[in-house]
């Protein structure tokens, strides 16, 4: 299966192009009222270590896994996974990157608007 996963900020709307969308806004904002993050992102060690810290995140991790390991079992032969946060730039950058590490072959992560100006 070819595997694609993008994340996003649901502030600039969500790919239309998905065929399943994750929403990570459940997990704490790692730039709310910090200006220690300013400018960093989910691709950063620091951002992404604190953001796999959070409790639920191992929960939202898993459930991404069986979500794409279902397709997987239907015999798809594509497969568009959206990742989704507020502004596209730090849970979801996060969980996109570590999902994407799993499935190597035939997969790629698109970082929709991880560069864009903050939302």
């Amino acid at each position: 299966m070819k595997l694609t996963i993008i994340s996003f900020g649901f502030f600039y709307g969500v790919p239309k192009e998905a065929s399943v969308v994750i929403d990570c806004r459940i997990l704490r904002n790692p730039d709310h009222g910090s200006n220690d993050m300013a400018g960093k992102t989910g691709q950063d060690k620091e951002i992404s270590d604190l953001v796999k810290s959070y409790p639920f995140y191992k929960k939202l991790r898993n459930y991404a896994i069986d979500v794409i390991v279902s397709r997987e079992a239907e015999g798809k032969k594509e497969f568009i996974l959206g990742i989704g946060c507020q502004g596209g730039k730090h849970r979801s950058v996060t969980l996109a990157n570590e999902l994407v590490s799993l499935w190597p072959v035939n997969s790629k992560v698109i970082h929709r608007d991880m560069l864009k100006p903050r939302a």
